[in-house]
C-alpha cells in the first residue's frame, strides 16, 4: 500500500493515465490519493473524489459509485459555495441524484446552487425536474416559467418547453 505522501503524487499519476485513455490505471491511482486521511492532502483528496465520480458516471456507468465519490469531495469540502464548485461538484451531484431516482437530494442541492446564482439556467431545469419528479408539480412549473421568460432560445429553453408541457399535458 502506498504512503500517504505520496497522494498528490498519485493523483497526477492518475490525471497521466487519463491523458493516454488508461481509465483504469486513472482509476487506480485517484483511489490511492483518495484514501489519504492526512488533513494535509484534503485539496487532493477532494479533486481525486471529484475526478473518481466523473469517471464513474461518464466512463463506468456505475451510478452509485459515482454519486459516492461526488459525496466524499462535497463532505470534504471546507470553503463557501463558489462558481468552480457548483460546476465541479453539484450540479453533476445533483443530476445523480435525479438519474437515481432521489429527487429531493437533488433539489436541495440544486436549491444552493440557485440561491448562489439564480441565473443558472441549467441548475433551474434540473431543479424543476427534481422538484416535478417529487409531486411538486406547482414548484416545477414556477421554475420552467422563469426559464422559458429569462432564456426565450437554446436547448434549455428548449427543454423546459417540453417539460411544461408535459407537465401540464397540454
Amino acid at each position: 500500500w502506498i504512503d500517504s505522501s505520496y497522494a498528490e503524487a498519485e493523483y497526477y499519476l492518475g490525471l497521466t493515465a487519463a491523458l493516454r485513455n488508461d481509465l483504469y490505471d486513472a482509476q487506480v491511482h485517484w483511489k490511492h490519493a483518495a484514501s489519504t486521511m492526512e488533513p494535509y492532502f484534503q485539496t487532493v483528496r477532494r479533486l481525486a473524489n471529484i475526478r473518481l465520480g466523473a469517471l464513474y458516471d461518464r466512463y463506468f456507468n456505475n451510478l452509485n459509485e459515482a454519486i459516492r465519490y461526488y459525496e466524499n469531495a462535497l463532505n470534504d469540502q471546507n470553503s463557501p459555495v463558489d462558481s468552480v464548485e457548483i460546476k465541479r461538484v453539484l450540479l453533476p451531484l445533483s443530476k445523480l441524484y435525479i438519474r437515481a431516482n432521489q429527487p429531493i437530494k437533488a433539489s436541495d442541492l440544486l436549491a444552493q446552487i440557485i440561491y448562489f446564482d439564480s441565473s443558472n439556467l441549467e441548475a433551474r431545469y434540473f431543479y424543476a425536474l427534481a422538484l416535478w419528479r417529487s409531486g411538486q408539480k406547482d414548484q416545477a412549473i414556477s421554475e420552467l416559467q422563469i426559464i422559458t421568460q429569462t432564456a426565450p432560445q437554446g436547448k434549455i429553453y428548449e427543454n423546459a418547453q417540453k417539460m411544461l408541457k408535459d407537465i401540464r399535458g397540454y
